[in-house]
């Protein structure tokens, strides 16, 4: 039940009703319950609007030992950038003035568990962080759980988004999209033996590089792995083969894939149960 928006007089009436003693012991029990109650409310944020980004930020920055401390979650959607609903999404028309105030509360946010951040290549674009999102995150490598990055362009072309990935070694959960890693050095990147999971959705990048930094990824379920080209194939049995899934959906193939291919892959996948089969005359 919620009485904050009664009056004072409305108040008094209902606090009438108890006893002089009930009324004291409500009272001292809110008090102690109410720094309880707002570091419990100020534990999970949502952004999901131009003001809500300004004043939550604000409020988080004026107290940084008894607001920003308690963050443990924070999720900025891309309606934080002023895209409504309906809006074509024109990565040119967004509101990107809260940048600052959201770089500020990622430095200090040391308690910082679960990250979440739409629309980050112009975000990071504005700010000029050189390090990006994720080396500021990875200044508490201790306590960052989950981390979300979602571009709204097709790719996100900054550089060494997977490197800054190597001091969050207590990572169990990336998620990123549109990321562009095609020119990544072989020797480049972070080693994540303790990540189990990994969400990549139209991420470019190459084969090894997943292999490299998530040896121990368990993956019982893959996407688009693969294609009827040669090269695509052999990729498409590198990553059955070191990630032992159990459903494969689909799998897309041509009409004209020749019979190594279905033996390679039945060599790779010796834990496969289920096959979602697409066929094209490409």
């Amino acid at each position: 039940m919620n009485i904050l928006p009664l009056n004072d007089d409305a108040l008094a009436d209902i606090t009438s009703f108890l006893s002089t003693r009930d009324a004291l012991e409500l009272s001292a029990t809110a008090q102690r319950l109410h720094p309880i109650a707002k570091q419990h409310a100020l534990s999970v944020i949502l952004l999901d609007s131009p003001q809500k980004m300004r004043r939550l930020c604000a409020y988080l920055l004026e107290d940084i030992p008894g607001h920003l401390m308690c963050l443990r979650n924070l999720h900025v959607t891309i309606y934080a950038y002023a895209f409504g609903i309906e809006a074509e999404y024109d990565i040119e028309r967004g509101d990107y003035s809260t940048a600052t105030l959201l770089a500020n509360i990622l430095e200090r946010a040391e308690g910082l568990q679960h990250f979440s951040l739409a629309c980050s290549e112009k975000t990071l674009e504005l700010q000029q962080m050189a390090e990006g999102a994720l080396r500021v995150a990875s200044r508490q490598p201790a306590r960052l759980r989950t981390l979300v990055m979602r571009q709204l362009e097709c790719l996100f072309t900054t550089p060494q988004v997977f490197a800054e990935l190597a001091a969050l070694q207590n990572l169990k959960s990336p998620e990123l999209w549109h990321i562009d890693e095609c020119n990544t050095s072989a020797a480049s990147g972070p080693v994540l033996p303790a990540l189990r999971h990994l969400s990549a959705i139209k991420v470019c990048a190459p084969m090894f590089m997943f292999v490299r930094a998530f040896p121990n990824i368990c993956a019982p379920t893959m996407r688009n792995v693969c294609r009827d080209a040669d090269k695509a194939a052999m990729l498409a049995h590198t990553a059955v083969q070191n990630t032992g899934p159990v459903v494969l959906q689909p799998l897309e193939a041509s009409t004209r894939a020749v019979g190594r291919f279905w033996s390679g892959l039945a060599r790779s996948a010796s834990r496969l149960r289920f096959v979602d089969l697409i066929l094209s005359d490409g």
